[in-house]
This record gives structure tokens, C-alpha cells and sequence, in this order.
């Protein structure tokens, strides 16, 4: 008879109790296979418990196929139910987005969470929810909803002079998903994509995992330098992605001359153009700049988000894609695209309709200028003439220049042990010499508030005043 630990008093059942310890002994060779179990009467006799109760965890083990039985009643473990062990492994230590307690996170891409308008998107989906039709409740359009598509093609064209019916609207779950959505549809002969360099590596790294054969081509000041473009034309990409109203990461904005390039490039080659307009509605002076798609629909594919207009929770992102694009994307069916909740698309289909994105990103420029001018107004403080500012007053990051400095990655952990955390232009240069862009630093200000942002600058200050 073998030994077994039961305990009444225990919330788990003694039949669980006796069938997992049984388990356990087969699995790990304690009970070799054609091993003889005790007879129920004399197991349950032994152990004082009800013999039902034996019964019952023989009856699971059986029907697991750990146990079988035979003619005059034996019952005896099964061949090949062992499972070898194998000695526990260590799990990876995987890096961490957040930052220690206590440390300033100057990390571009993250809006102002604490401004995000609770009350109001509450009351929001709470109301959609009591009137959605239960219809709305089962699979929705491949495309997304339907409201939500026809007040994203007005919004659109009212405030980025994007050229579109609501049936060239591709709601998806963020613009990763709207990306993925776009190298699908692309990526059926040539896998070249041109991108810019440098580039967000988080996009770098993800266009690689679809199967990208990436092409680096250099900007500058003023975005991509599109002159270069001709020397790819033997071998045509399937697309160019760009992200012409804000550069990322030197913010620099593509000037019309260049847009006219890239799209005769696009013409000229058979290929399409793919427009991250990420962070397209925060321009601090005067108004946000129109979208390369409002040149030309047919060759250019446009992605946004609302990820930082209102949160990246939400997984709310959509594409508009050329006319010749949508026999295609309906070809692939519902495994094109990953839809986020209807009633999330529902809700913001009313908040846009009732005005209210409206006035939460009336507010929130308002909010990102201050905090912009505070970034500006700190590093000019603790600077001065040592920190140059490189890119516009748009968006929720800007980047900046300390000529002399070398932002190694040695250099920004030791900055970060100073209490705060900063992104070097160099961790996204692919192909040119990073050396060129080693003093140059992101920073990004949505997430933060003005206090955050003057002891944050204050703490950078006292960290490079440290290094050698």
C-alpha cells in the first residue's frame, strides 16, 4: 500500500485530494506502469473514507488514461503515462517599460492619462450599451462599425484633409494592427519597404516580424530626403512608410515639394505609400498640417489612433486604404484585421458625434503646449547655450541636442540612476553611423506634468554634471 497525505479539514475534496496525489505518482514513475492500485474497498478500509469517494477519483483517472482495468476487477496504471521531469528553468528576465519608483519617465508616444475624461466616456458606454441592438452584441463588420467609419471620414476631412468614403475606413485595434493589416494586403511580391532612418525600432522590429525586407533611406531636418528615392526604382518596394507630419523621432515636417517626390516615386514604380500619422492633431502654432493621403487617395495608405488622443487603452486605431486596395482587404475575409469591441467603436462613434473628442483635444493641446513650453523653458534654464532644440512645437515628444554629450546606453543607465529616465536618437539609427546623432535626446513630455518636467530637467542636469 502506498502512502498518501489526506487532510479533511482541507477546502480541496478528498476525492481531488486522492486522484491528484495518484496522478502525481504516475507521472513521475513512483507508480511504474502494470502497477497493481489497491482494491477500492481496501484503499477506502485503509485510509477510513467513504469507498465511494475512492471510486470517484479511480473513475477520473481512468477517464484521463492514467489507470485501466481488467476482467476480475485489477486495476493497474497505464503504459506511457509517465512524464519525465525535466529540472526547473529560470524565466527570462524581461525588460521592464516602467521604470524604478521614484524615476521621471520623459518617454515620447504616452498622453496625459491623468486628463483622461473618465466621467464623460462613462457615461458615454454606459448609454451605448443600454441602447446597442443585440445585433451589435454578435461578429461586426470585417471593417468596423458602421457609425464609427462615416464619422472618422468626416472628421477626417475636416481636420486632416483626408480624401475618403467611410467604405475606405478599416477600424482596427491600434496602428500596429492597422500596419499588419496594410503589410498583408502589400507584401504579395516584392517584400522591400523603404522606411526612414532613423526610425521608431519598435516599428523597425515589427515590420521585420511580418517579413520585411527593410530599406533604410536618410532624413534630415525636413523628414525623408526623398531625392534618394531614385536610386531604388530598379527595385520597387512594395510601400514606403513615412510619417510626413511629425518625423519621427526629429519631428521634422515634409515639405510639399517632397511629398510631390515621393508620390511620382510611388506612381512611377507600381508602389504605395504608407502615412503613420501618429500624433496628427497637436500642432501648437497655428494649424495641424494637411495629410500626404489628401494629394493623392489612390497610391496612399493612412493609419491613426487614437491612442493618444484619448488612451492607448482603448486599442481603438484605423486605416483608410486606397480605392484599388478594398477588393483585396474583403478577399481576406475576417482574418484581415483584429476588430476591438463594438461597443467601445459604438461609444466613440457617439462621443464624436456629441462633440466631444472635440473638446477633449481643445483641452489637451492646451494641456501638451504647456507642458511643451515647460520642457523648453527647463532646458533653456538649466542649459542654456549647451542644449539646442531640433524639432517643432508639435506633438508629445521633442528632441534636443547637447553638443559634447555621447548618450551610450552606459551613459543613460547612469543617468537613470540619477532619478530620471531619457531616450537617445542613436537607439533608432539603422544603417548610418549613430555617432552622428549621439547627443541628440528624446523627450517626451505628454505623460508628465509641468512639476514632473522641472525636476526631471533638473535631475538630467545634475547627471551629466556628474559624468567625466
Amino acid at each position: 500500500m502506498f502512502t498518501l497525505s489526506l487532510d479533511r479539514a482541507a477546502k480541496l475534496s478528498l476525492t481531488r485530494q486522492l486522484y491528484s496525489q495518484i496522478r502525481q505518482r504516475i507521472l513521475d514513475g513512483r507508480l511504474p506502469e502494470h502497477h497493481n492500485l489497491p482494491p477500492t474497498r481496501k484503499l477506502a478500509a485503509h485510509y477510513r473514507i467513504s469507498r465511494n469517494v475512492v471510486m470517484e477519483a479511480y473513475d477520473l483517472l481512468r477517464i484521463e488514461g492514467f489507470i485501466e482495468s481488467r476482467q476480475g476487477g485489477y486495476t493497474f496504471v497505464a503504459s506511457g503515462a509517465r512524464l519525465t521531469h525535466l529540472p526547473p528553468q529560470q524565466p527570462p528576465e524581461l525588460p521592464s517599460l516602467r521604470p524604478p519608483a521614484g524615476v521621471i519617465d520623459f518617454r515620447y508616444g504616452l498622453p496625459a492619462l491623468d486628463l483622461f475624461p473618465r466621467a464623460a466616456w462613462q457615461k458615454t458606454v454606459a448609454r451605448t450599451m443600454a441602447a446597442i441592438p443585440d445585433s451589435a452584441l454578435g461578429y461586426s463588420e470585417v471593417a468596423g462599425c458602421r457609425e464609427l467609419r462615416s464619422a472618422l471620414a468626416a472628421y477626417l476631412a475636416r481636420t486632416r484633409g483626408v480624401n475618403c468614403s467611410p467604405e475606405q475606413i478599416v477600424i482596427t485595434a491600434g496602428a500596429t494592427s492597422a500596419l499588419a493589416l496594410i503589410a498583408r494586403l502589400l507584401l504579395t511580391g516584392s517584400r522591400k519597404v523603404i522606411i526612414s532612418d532613423p526610425v521608431n525600432q519598435d516599428v523597425y522590429r515589427y515590420l521585420a516580424t511580418l517579413g520585411c525586407e527593410l530599406t533604410p533611406v536618410p532624413l534630415d531636418d525636413h523628414g525623408l530626403q526623398t531625392e534618394l528615392l531614385a536610386g531604388h526604382a530598379a527595385t520597387p518596394p512594395a510601400f514606403t512608410l513615412v510619417t510626413p507630419s511629425h518625423q519621427f523621432p526629429t519631428g521634422g515636417l515634409l515639405p510639399v515639394q517632397r511629398r510631390i517626390q515621393l508620390i511620382n516615386f510611388a506612381r512611377s514604380t507600381g508602389s504605395y505609400i504608407v502615412e503613420d500619422d501618429y500624433e496628427n492633431e497637436y500642432a501648437y502654432e497655428g494649424s495641424p498640417i494637411s495629410s500626404l493621403q489628401g494629394l493623392d487617395p489612390e497610391k496612399v495608405a493612412y493609419i491613426g489612433t487614437f491612442s493618444k488622443t484619448l488612451a492607448p487603452f482603448l486599442r481603438l486605431g484605423y486605416i483608410v486604404l486606397p480605392p484599388a486596395l478594398l477588393a483585396a482587404f474583403h478577399a481576406e475575409g475576417w482574418f484581415a484585421t483584429h476588430q476591438p469591441s463594438a461597443v467601445c467603436q459604438s461609444a466613440l462613434a457617439s462621443f464624436m458625434g456629441t462633440g466631444q473628442l472635440r473638446r477633449h483635444i481643445a483641452k489637451m493641446i492646451k494641456a501638451y503646449q504647456a507642458r511643451h513650453v515647460a520642457v523648453v523653458r527647463e532646458l533653456g534654464h538649466h542649459f542654456g547655450e549647451d542644449c539646442r532644440i531640433l524639432s517643432g512645437p508639435a506633438g508629445l515628444h521633442l528632441t534636443a541636442a547637447f553638443p559634447g554629450a555621447d548618450f551610450s546606453p552606459a551613459v543613460l543607465a547612469r543617468i537613470e540612476n540619477g532619478g530620471v529616465r531619457v531616450y537617445a536618437v542613436r537607439q533608432h539609427v539603422i544603417a548610418r553611423d549613430g555617432g552622428a546623432f549621439a547627443d541628440q535626446l528624446i523627450l517626451g513630455y505628454g505623460g508628465l506634468r509641468e512639476e514632473e518636467i522641472a525636476t526631471g530637467i533638473a535631475r538630467l542636469r545634475q547627471a551629466l554634471a556628474s559624468l567625466p
